[in-house]
């Protein structure tokens, strides 16, 4: 399975390439793809600032690369390769493919990296750079799988259900259905089902937007459920933001937050704020399981002082929150005006 190019791919395809990142350990827990461009650059910095700037959590290693089209424009380009020495992350294959979109080509190029390069990953995490993940509930949850039996199937995808997607009817006739479907945006499996869906995207003729991985799935024979209680934003209510701030968070499934595109230009800024609200909630669990464990005949009327301070915490979330609310609301009143 390992070293298999069905795109008749070498070394050399790549402008940039990170190929020793998984030597240096005999097993990684987690191998996350990021699909990025040039002027997410913003982005990039908050993850890797973030949820990705540990590698070693516990004995669990994490990896993190980032993913690029080839660029034509020199300056992008030294620039890339200044971003590449400095971060050591990025990876960048040289050559267009006619009839492949860029979304589809990065996924199946990352997926052939994975195949050459770090096969002993467990998992691979394959997403789009809007993405925060809240480390310290995904990789115990990842541990867990390895204790079950391996199956065929992705481990993690937001589950959606699309009413835009038109196909023909026995009269020829174009009509709209439902249709559950697995989300591109994000989604979890093991290296040997990522490889399983790399060999079938090499047969497919055509690729739709938003359900080409669930046509993928079904036509590697891979399994797919429900698993969108682990994802917030994107499409989905409630917004990314109240999801993460509610106070019994810790305690909900979601571990995966996508910001959408209606933030306009300030994905970072919120990316960033839910990875603090994400250490907060983690902080105050801490926090009160210490507590509880000092004083475990404490009456509830003693833990009061410790809801106090998370609600003031929650409370200046808000805040913040609002503020950025507003602001995007004000820019986009004076580009109305002007």
């Amino acid at each position: 399975m390992a070293g298999r190019s069905v795109l008749g791919i070498e070394h050399g395809m790549y402008s940039i390439n990170q190929p020793s990142v998984c030597i240096q350990h005999s097993e990684v827990l987690l191998l996350v793809i990021i699909r990025t461009i040039f002027s997410h650059f913003d982005r990039r910095t908050v993850i890797r600032e973030t949820w990705a700037a540990r590698k070693n959590y516990h004995g669990s290693f994490v990896h993190v690369l980032f993913f690029f089209g080839p660029s034509e424009d020199n300056h992008v380009q030294e620039s890339l390769e200044r971003e590449s020495a400095l971060y050591g992350d990025i990876v960048q294959y040289k050559t267009e493919y006619p009839n492949h979109s860029n979304l589809t080509l990065k996924t199946a190029l990352a997926s052939e990296w994975v195949g050459l390069h770090c096969m002993q990953s467990k998992f691979v995490l394959v997403a789009d750079d809007n993405i925060i993940v809240d480390i310290f509930k995904l990789l115990p949850f990842l541990r867990q799988q390895l204790e079950l039996p391996l199956s065929n199937s992705i481990v993690l995808c937001n589950f959606r259900t699309s009413r835009a997607e038109m196909i023909l009817s026995k009269h020829n006739t174009i009509s709209e259905r439902e249709r559950n479907f697995c989300s591109n945006e994000a989604y979890v499996a093991s290296p040997a089902v990522v490889d399983q869906l790399h060999m079938t995207w090499q047969t497919m003729t055509s690729h739709q937007k938003d359900v080409w991985l669930s046509s993928l799935a079904k036509a590697a024979g891979v399994k797919f459920s429900n698993t969108s209680q682990y994802f917030a934003g994107a499409r989905k209510k409630p917004s990314v933001l109240k999801t993460f701030m509610a106070m019994d968070y810790v305690t909900s499934p979601v571990m995966i937050g996508i910001v959408s595109e209606v933030f306009q230009g300030k994905e970072a800024t919120i990316m960033r704020h839910i990875w603090r609200i994400v250490q907060e909630h983690h902080t105050r669990m801490q926090l009160s399981n210490v507590y509880r464990a000092q004083f475990p005949t404490a009456k509830t009327n003693d833990t009061g002082s410790v809801q106090f301070i998370a609600f003031v915490l929650m409370f200046i979330d808000f805040l913040v929150v609002f503020v950025i609310f507003f602001v995007i609301f004000c820019r986009r009143k004076r580009k109305k005006w002007w």
